[in-house]
């Protein structure tokens, strides 16, 4: 389906009025389902050849369907009840809570392709490293790997990345036994319960390149990249973060600016990684306190992850920070290798 018929389809699933105008049915359309029908094509030609929805044919428990797969992302916008959807769409609770959950399960399977970090591009630059005779020709293999984003407009600098960790709602979580709040998953954000993930964007590019998560909102932002990020960085390799992050090598953060202008150079990347984070919170399951089994809640995170970094990828990205004072410049290596 291309992205007319998306359009029409949209329209037809959410009961809005027919328009002659191109940009209110473009507004109307992503009002409803949280991205736009370019994005939301890209997406379903992603989904019918995956993997997950090919293996899950064999077992009959996928059919894939453009209208179903429309009802999980106004259902992902939303955040309404499963009653309410059931009424809107005209259909019962159960076959609209089936056919939403098998997409949105179907859609979060796709950050594999869209959004993870690709270890094979780490040996690549590696090699590049100690090799310069090669680098040239490893850089144009990277561009090939459309998956995976975090080595695109590499310049070999210190820092190729900015991370975050963001906060989510969800039902208070009590003690079987005792009855009282579990008070590992209180946020300080909201003075309620929550759920964080580890978000990293690359720098030159804003694509989204790694996410990791749930962990209980209380856990501290350096120990949620300690539990696995830093391990899969190359051995001089830096990460770009704000001043949570203080005390582990790996992190640069604001305290370790060089004069004024770097310290705005990087607080300039911090905040378009900040805008990175918003835009999780424009879909009403993310941004609303999650009313399902708190179990559920990655499935919606990882998908709304997919549609981000779609969007990325058709256009729609955060201001640009590359004429700003690299974070980390190149000459920086060689003060990195004698303190290592």
């Amino acid at each position: 389906m291309d992205v007319i018929e998306f359009e029409e389809l949209g329209r037809v699933v959410a009961k809005c009025k027919l328009s002659r105008s191109a940009k209110v049915r473009a507004r109307r359309f992503r009002s409803h389902c949280g991205s736009p029908s370019d994005v939301v094509a890209s997406c379903w030609e992603l989904l019918i050849e995956s993997k997950f929805v090919k293996e899950n044919k064999i077992l009959g428990r996928v059919e894939t369907n453009p209208t179903h797969f429309l009802w999980a992302l106004l259902f992902h916008k939303t955040c309404a009840t499963m009653q309410w959807m059931a009424s809107k769409l005209g259909v019962d609770e159960k076959t609209a809570e089936k056919w939403i959950k098998l997409h949105l399960e179907a859609i979060a399977e796709l950050d594999s392709q869209v959004v993870r970090l690709s270890i094979l591009h780490a040996y690549i630059r590696l090699f590049a490293w100690f090799c310069s005779r090669c680098a040239r020709a490893a850089r144009e293999f990277l561009m090939q790997i459309v998956w995976s984003n975090r080595f695109d407009g590499d310049a070999q600098d210190l820092c190729l990345v900015t991370v975050d960790g963001t906060h989510f709602l969800i039902r208070n979580r009590r003690d079987p036994w005792t009855r009282k709040i579990v008070k590992r998953w209180c946020s300080h954000k909201f003075n309620h319960a929550g759920v964080s993930y580890e978000i990293a964007a690359c720098i030159k590019t804003d694509n989204i390149v790694w996410t990791h998560g749930p962990f209980p909102a209380a856990c501290h932002d350096i120990s949620t990249f300690r539990c696995r990020l830093r391990d899969m960085l190359l051995p001089m390799e830096r990460v770009l973060c704000d001043r949570g992050y203080r005390g582990d090598a790996k992190c640069l953060t604001p305290h370790n600016a060089r004069d004024a202008q770097h310290k705005r150079a990087v607080a300039a990347c911090r905040g378009r990684h900040e805008t990175a984070n918003r835009r999780f919170k424009t879909f009403g399951s993310l941004k609303q306190m999650f009313r399902h089994e708190p179990d559920e809640h990655h499935l919606f995170f990882r998908a709304a992850a997919v549609m981000i970094q779609l969007a990325h990828q058709n256009g729609c990205c955060c201001y640009d920070v590359v004429g700003c004072v690299d974070p980390a410049c190149e000459a920086e290596w060689d003060e990195g290798d004698e303190q290592a």
